[in-house]
């Protein structure tokens, strides 16, 4: 049997008048001479080093079925982001079974094993279900992010509609903060024991958009107002949060160093209010 098969990576001429740009099948296409058919039928067929049917890619070695040409399995020899790569393409079922050990009889010792892995050393791993669910089923699911820095380490859910959280019990901790904001309505309930804990609680209601309290709140009602989308000052999009207490602080009237006290108090309201 011949040596493995060899790619040239200079121009393609093939089909080019002299002097003239590209022709078929592209100026870059790849060329190989050596490549082979280790055996084939009506039903399938094993080759070495062919084509891609673009000219794009070498293929060390094909699996393919002749009765669907979209199955088939490539180990590819490049080139660019396909270098080095494997494709596996499968217009039904795709199934990996594994982790059975019959040498094995105790049922803990085959819990603890790592059975399938999937690692990639650098890069995302992309799991896309185009047209149905991803299902996680397991005894237990564990999430772990060990990014560095304050752009890395982060779990992010972006969901259009509705989380729904079932379970017997539910704990979260956190470091530095803990927040819930809601647009719309928020809602707490308990059919026990009702317990709040902290150091300081500071209750703020939307009242302060129009007059302060005697301890401020307007600070708070910047930082937590969450309008609907609509409203000029929504926080919704690009909007600025700061939007609404600008806008009725400049009909006139506040001074927030009235009292010497940089936040907006009752003592800097305009006689109006």
């Amino acid at each position: 049997m011949s040596e493995g098969s060899k790619t040239n990576k200079s121009p393609n001429t093939r089909g080019q008048p002299k002097g003239e740009g590209s022709g078929p099948p592209t100026a870059t296409a790849e060329k190989n001479y050596t490549s082979q058919s280790i055996g084939q039928n009506e039903k399938g067929g094993v080759f070495l080093g062919g084509i891609s049917k673009d000219g794009a890619t070498t293929a060390a070695c094909k699996l393919e079925n002749k009765q669907d040409g979209e199955h088939q399995l490539t180990l590819d020899i490049g080139p660019d982001e396909l270098r080095s790569s494997t494709t596996c393409t499968s217009p039904g079922r795709l199934t990996l079974t594994c982790g059975r050990y019959p040498w094995i009889d105790d049922r803990e010792e085959k819990e603890a094993l790592d059975s399938c892995m999937i690692r990639a050393e650098h890069g995302n791993i992309d799991i896309v279900a185009e047209n149905g669910k991803i299902r996680l089923q397991a005894t237990d699911i564990e999430l772990v992010t060990k990014g560095e820095g304050e752009t890395k380490g982060h779990l992010k859910l972006d969901i259009e509609e509705t989380v729904d959280l079932q379970c017997k019990k539910l704990v979260t901790s956190s470091k530095v903060l803990t927040k819930l904001c809601s647009s719309g309505d928020f809602e707490e309930a308990a059919n026990g024991v009702y317990s709040t804990f902290a150091s300081l609680i500071n209750n703020v209601t939307d009242a302060v958009q129009c007059k302060p309290s005697k301890f401020g709140g307007q600070r708070e009602h910047q930082k937590n107002s969450l309008p609907s989308e609509n409203d000029s000052g929504s926080t919704i999009g690009n909007a600025n949060t700061t939007q609404y207490s600008d806008d009725y602080l400049n009909t006139g009237g506040w001074d927030p160093n009235t009292d010497g006290n940089p936040d907006l108090t009752a003592a800097d309201a305009p006689s109006q209010y």
